[in-house]
């Protein structure tokens, strides 16, 4: 459910504008969702077949009467792409590193926030061909990276396994005002 609602939804948002992607955008949210309510239903059958209706109304597709009798989900092996869900793994720990940052430091969520990468030239190209999801779900104004990115000066870091992000902080915090905070918070 996380991985449909807090990152599918929000990256599908952007291409739901677009009228030539929009389609298949919606024809996989369907499908998920479908498949969704068809494994929650034992648990919360209520719910479920509330839903299911709904999504029969407003996306009508040859299903069951309800999610009740409705078949067990199974979708094709050649779905799988381990991958893929590796990179997409990788982008969702960028974008929580950088939202992190903006949460420890208050930073309003319309700021966009300047973010470097120290990575390999692999995980730079792959963070290159979603940049806009990065963009999007992270709130990212300037966005580098490479192996040969440096840290600027007033950033944030935030680690892991296959890079570090440093999120410029220059001009949105107050040092002065951010000691005593934390000098505060330490108290």
């Amino acid at each position: 459910w996380s991985e449909f609602c807090d990152w599918y939804i929000e990256m599908a948002k952007g291409r739901l504008k677009d009228a030539d992607g929009k389609a298949s955008v919606q024809r996989v949210l369907v499908t998920v969702l479908d498949g969704i309510l068809r494994l929650v239903q034992p648990v919360i059958p209520f719910i479920a077949d509330t839903l299911w209706q709904a999504l029969n109304q407003a996306a009508p597709q040859d299903r069951t009467e309800s999610a009740v009798i409705a078949p067990w989900p199974s979708f094709p092996e050649s779905w799988r792409d381990p991958a893929t869900e590796t990179r997409l793994a990788r982008m969702q720990e960028l974008v929580r590193g950088v939202r992190e940052v903006r949460n420890s430091y208050m930073v309003d969520a319309k700021t966009p926030l300047d973010t470097f990468v120290r990575c390999t030239d692999a995980v730079a190209a792959d963070f290159r061909s979603r940049s806009t999801f990065v963009g999007m779900l992270a709130g990212v104004g300037k966005f580098e990276c490479g192996p040969s990115v440096g840290k600027p000066k007033q950033a944030s870091t935030q680690l892991a396994p296959e890079f570090e992000v440093y999120v410029s902080l220059e001009g949105l915090i107050d040092p002065a005002a951010e000691s005593k905070r934390l000098e505060k918070q330490l108290g």
